[in-house]
């Protein structure tokens, strides 16, 4: 059996102990097909509008794992960061082209069908029916040359082209420097790195108006896409730390596991906690200070009562928790510690995600006479097709992301610099 000697002095078989994360891989697999298998049966036995909404939910969750791993990657070839060492493979494989290319696939039932969730899709509901009795709305109507079916499907694979053509880019300069060790191009991924951050902010951000902020689309705000943007950074972010606490006393990570890479960790946690919270207030007070009702009515549905708590949640689960937790030096200064606070910020994005999709949704398109587009209660029957609709999504993208990390080392091999910083330490 094949040995080696851990910090501790204990010989321990190294076949036992070496990470093997891929091995999530064939259940991420079975679960989204099967998940898939049921959400179509759902979807075409009369439950299309439901299982439309239910599918927004779960893309949108994954997406916003899937792009805060892919910004990640890129801020971090630009600033080149020692902590990112560590995490980077992990970013590149939730963050990849592949991942990226999962999402535009899975994204299709939406893009094929925006009248199921977006009231500007719907021309009856923007331009008006007589027969019908339904006057227009003509908010929607000015919005028309930009929020039209078309123009908003060109759009998208414009954004989905780019994100795959810079991952693609970032990954083959990375798989070549690994090749044959040329300096230079870390150098130039830092270079183009800064320029393909700025383009991701630009584009991320029209994304999320586009496939989210429309869904009501008589309100907008300076401050949501930047919003979500933080939201996704500090839910990939957790999601790689927990994935690499967990494997702490597992090669590769024990070369490099140390307090001061598990306190960068911890600060990074805890910095996107306080930017989260930053953003969500500023986007509240400058709601609330403008004071139109256009505006208002983003705060107004999720002020309803069970909405209202879900809000709470949010509140007390991202933001107090958090913050109060990696306060402590001790939490950060062991990964079974970190790891806990990780996976909590986790579970309560998703909260956080449904609460920003959820109330959006419609449960009904088939409003002649309706004053507005009836929108989805917090807990209800529905909650069962939301939570297939993530199991299934995420399951592919968990098959995904195990196959990529297979595909190369989970250290990059041409950045020593944690190693050489762990066996100098006193």
């Amino acid at each position: 059996m094949n040995t080696t000697l851990m910090n501790d002095g204990l010989v321990i078989g190294a076949g036992e102990r070496t990470a093997r994360i891929d091995k999530a891989g064939p259940l991420g697999l079975l679960v989204g097909v099967i998940g898939a298998v049921i959400s179509i049966a759902m979807w075409v036995s009369g439950n299309g509008t439901t299982m439309a909404g239910s599918w927004m939910f779960g893309w949108y969750f994954w997406l916003t794992i899937t792009m805060g791993m892919f910004g990640l990657s890129v801020l971090c070839h630009t600033i080149r960061p020692t902590w990112a060492v560590s995490l980077l493979r992990l970013f590149e494989a939730g963050g990849g082209p592949s991942s990226i290319l999962l999402m535009a696939i899975l994204f299709l039932p939406i893009y094929l069908l925006p009248q199921t969730l977006y009231e500007w899709a719907v021309p009856a509901l923007v331009n008006g029916n007589p027969a019908l009795g339904i006057k227009g709305d003509h908010a929607l109507f000015l919005k028309e040359r930009y929020l039209n079916v078309p123009f908003w499907m060109i759009r998208g694979a414009v954004f989905f082209a780019i994100w795959i053509a810079l991952s693609t880019f970032m990954r083959n300069s990375v798989r070549r420097q690994e090749a044959n060790g040329d300096k230079k191009l870390e150098l130039g991924r830092s270079s183009w790195g800064a320029v393909g951050f700025v383009i991701f902010m630009l584009t991320y951000t029209f994304a999320i108006i586009d496939w989210l902020m429309s869904m009501e689309a008589h309100w907008s705000s300076t401050m949501f896409g930047l919003w979500q943007i933080i939201a996704s950074g500090l839910g990939a972010s957790s999601f790689v730390i927990v994935v690499a606490c967990l494997n702490a006393k597992k090669e590769p990570y024990t070369e490099i596991m140390s307090p001061n890479l598990t306190k960068d960790w911890g600060n990074i946690l805890f910095m996107f906690t306080m930017l989260w919270a930053y953003t969500a207030i500023s986007q509240f007070l400058i709601i609330w200070n403008g004071n139109l009702p256009e505006n208002t009515q983003y705060f107004a549905t999720r002020a309803r009562l069970m909405w209202n708590a879900v809000g709470m949640i949010t509140i007390v689960g991202q933001f107090l928790v958090p913050w109060m937790t990696l306060l402590s030096p001790r939490v950060k200064r062991y990964p079974q510690y970190l790891r806990q606070i990780a996976g909590w910020i986790f579970v309560i994005h998703i909260v956080d995600v449904y609460l920003a999709v959820g109330p959006a949704i419609p449960t009904s398109m088939a409003v002649a006479h309706a004053e507005e587009i009836p929108r989805r209660a917090a807990f209800g029957p529905q909650l069962i097709f939301d939570a297939l609709a993530w199991l299934t999504v995420g399951g592919f993208w968990l098959f995904i992301f195990a196959n990529n990390v297979k595909k190369a080392p989970l250290l990059v091999n041409y950045d020593h610099r944690l190693q050489e910083a762990k066996a100098h330490a006193h």
